[in-house]
Parts: C-alpha cells; sequence; structure tokens
C-alpha cells in the first residue's frame, strides 16, 4: 500500500517569551500513526518569517483552485442540488406478500393444503397487460390470450433463456378440445381451439403477430394474419384487454385483481390448484361463448354462481406431478369473482365435486382487495 506524504512547516513562534521556539503547521490530512521504530526523524530546517509561510499556504489553496477548475471546467463541478440529490435516502417500494388463509375455513377432510391470498396490484399499472382475442367461423372456434406479464414455461427450473417447444394439452388426433402454449419475445400465450385440427391450430398460432418493444404492455393488443384465418374458415370476432393478477391457473391469461391460489390434495396424489381471481378476463362466461357448448357444464347446487365451464383435455400424459390444467372447471360468481380449479388426476366431474365441497362463499368474501392500514 502506497503511503501518502504529509508536508510540514516550521515557522518562528515571536511571541514574548519564545525567541527560538518553532511551531508546526499542517498542510495535508495527517496519515495514520506509523509505528515508533519507523517514525522518520524531522530535519531541523532554517526558521522563516510567519508572515511567509502564511503567503505559502495562500499560494497552494489558490493553486489547488485553479487545477480543480482547468480540470473539471467551470459547469463540471457538483452543484448543491447535486450534492442534496445524492445525500437523500434511496426510496425502496414496498410490496405486500401474500397472507396465509387457514384450510380448514374453506374445506375440510379429506382434503389438505394450503390458501394464500395475494394483494390487488391494479392501481400500479392501470393499463391493458393481458390480452383475449375471440375467433369463429365455419371450420370451428378458438380464443387466444396474451399474457403479457408472465411466461407460459415460468419458475426456477425453466430459465428464460432456454428456448422450449410449445406445449399442447389435449389430443393431436381429431378436432376435439385442444391448447397449446408457447413463449415469444418473453410474453405467455395459449390457444384453445375446437374444430381445428393440429395442424391448423398451428397455423393460426404461427399467424400472430405481438407489437414490437413494450407495446403489448401498453395496452396495443396482438393481431392475426387475416389471410392465414380465411384459408382455415376463421375470422376475429372480439378483442379485449384487462389488468393482470398476480397468480392464476396454469393456463396462461388471468386477468383481474387480488387472487387467491390454493394448492390441494387429497390422499397425496389427488393434487388440484385453485384461482380465485376478481374480474377475470377469462371467465366462464366468456368461455362458454368463444368456445360453445363443449365446454358447458351444469354448475348443479353451487350457491352464488351465474356460469360454469370445463375444459377437458383428456387424460394427461406423463407422470409430471407440476399441474398443467389437463382439467379445468371455471365457475363465475355473482360478486364478480371468478374460482377456477384445475387439476392433471381429476377430471372435471371431480373437480365439480371438490367445489361442492369448499366454502365459496367465504372464498368470495376473501378475495375483496387488502387495505392497507398503514397509512
Amino acid at each position: 500500500m502506497a503511503r501518502r506524504r504529509v508536508t510540514y512547516l516550521e515557522v518562528v513562534d515571536e511571541r514574548p517569551g519564545a525567541a527560538g521556539a518553532r511551531t508546526l503547521l499542517e498542510l495535508g490530512p495527517r496519515p495514520p500513526p506509523a509505528p515508533r521504530d519507523r517514525i522518520p526523524q524531522r530535519r531541523e530546517r532554517p526558521a522563516c518569517p510567519a508572515w511567509l509561510a502564511q503567503l505559502a499556504i495562500v499560494s497552494l489553496v489558490a493553486a489547488g483552485a485553479l487545477l480543480a477548475h482547468l480540470t473539471t471546467g467551470p459547469g463540471d463541478g457538483p452543484s448543491a442540488e447535486r450534492v442534496r440529490e445524492r445525500r437523500q435516502p434511496v426510496e425502496v417500494a414496498e410490496r405486500a406478500g401474500p397472507v396465509v388463509i387457514p384450510t380448514r375455513s374453506i374445506i375440510g377432510d379429506p382434503w389438505g393444503g394450503v390458501f394464500e391470498h395475494h394483494p390487488d396490484a391494479r392501481g400500479a399499472d392501470p393499463v391493458d397487460r393481458v390480452h383475449v382475442v375471440v375467433l369463429a367461423g365455419p371450420a370451428g372456434r378458438g380464443l387466444l390470450v396474451v399474457d403479457a406479464t408472465r411466461r407460459a414455461f415460468g419458475g426456477p427450473e425453466h430459465p428464460t433463456d432456454r428456448v422450449r417447444d410449445a406445449r399442447s394439452l389435449g389430443s393431436d388426433r381429431g378436432a376435439g378440445l385442444r391448447t397449446l402454449q408457447w413463449d415469444e419475445d418473453g410474453f405467455g400465450l395459449s390457444l384453445t381451439t375446437v374444430g381445428l385440427t393440429a395442424a391448423g391450430q398451428r397455423a393460426v398460432a404461427g399467424s400472430v403477430q405481438l407489437p414490437d418493444g413494450a407495446s403489448l404492455q401498453h395496452g396495443l393488443p396482438p393481431t392475426l394474419d387475416a389471410t392465414v384465418l380465411s384459408d382455415l374458415g376463421l375470422a376475429v370476432v372480439d378483442v379485449e384487454g384487462g389488468a393482470a393478477s398476480a397468480f392464476g391457473s396454469p393456463l396462461i391469461g388471468q386477468g383481474g385483481g387480488a387472487s387467491i391460489e390454493g394448492q390441494l390434495h387429497r390422499g397425496g396424489t389427488e393434487a388440484l390448484l385453485v384461482s380465485v381471481v376478481q374480474d377475470q378476463l377469462v371467465g366462464a362466461g366468456r368461455l362458454r361463448l368463444a368456445l360453445g357448448p363443449t365446454v358447458a357444464v351444469d354448475p348443479g347446487a353451487l350457491p352464488g354462481v351465474t356460469a360454469a365451464a370445463a375444459l377437458d383435455h383428456g387424460p394427461a400424459q406423463g407422470s409430471d406431478r407440476r399441474i398443467r390444467g389437463w382439467a379445468r372447471l371455471v365457475l363465475d360468481h355473482a360478486e364478480g369473482v371468478t374460482i377456477e380449479l384445475s387439476s392433471d388426476v381429476l377430471r372435471p366431474a371431480e373437480l365439480l365435486e371438490a367445489a361442492r365441497a369448499m366454502d365459496l362463499a367465504r372464498l368470495v368474501r376473501t378475495a375483496a382487495p387488502l387495505v392497507d392500514r398503514r397509512g
């Protein structure tokens, strides 16, 4: 480590009775004290008048100011505003975390698991961040959802820099219900169709055109190639956008506000995901309008439920325990809340049975936005 050199000037003390005495004047910062055996011996210098030492100090200060002016220029020095700005404390945005809901207050044995209430994030960014495009025509029906807040393949086990093929839920044969999920430009997309072959569905997915940059996050919806749609016997009949919730079902496109996420299991193997979202963009009513009678279901004895839809992609392929939504039950409640139950091991009829075992009224009340009482 290099040492800093400190220069001392010795001047004669001209006070009466102090003839010949010398006084040390520091011209620089004092270094930390060194060990005694390393302290340099100071050499005696010839005395000089006090006015000469003071003149030397003034000259050094003036030279330093001139050097700083020549080095930085007249406008480069830190202004008072900049200094005050640097000294201001950095504001850290506080983000409320989820609140645990007692599972037994929602559902009893033999079901176990956990419910969490996530805060409402609609006030943070009012622009549309989830976009829905409804397709219809003689060839079939389709529902495209583009989520500008999430990817189709999320989680720490799926890094963002890894390219993944599209995921298909449903049989590759025939023209039944099928959902295709994929990532594009960092956004999550899903396309659910009825009446299209797998090749036709992929052609529709390939015709999706996302706006440049961050436009999708600021309200500009996606478009589809009209020529491709016309060749397949389809046309765009509706486009809508909305806010995005923090959590939701595994299918892309969870519009809405405050949300509740429940991860339940029965017997350790029969797992399902419960999602409760305010102002859901893709609720049961929209699913029935977009996909027709294929997804229609009678909710039966479910008080407060105004519409129900079931997406049955058939038995899940593979033994992965991750819930991908091969079966999904969507329930619209009269209080403006949509409840979804998703599973890979339970079929829609079993999901309806689980919904009957829940206290749906309590879920609806709990889904109200969390109030920040700190202010």
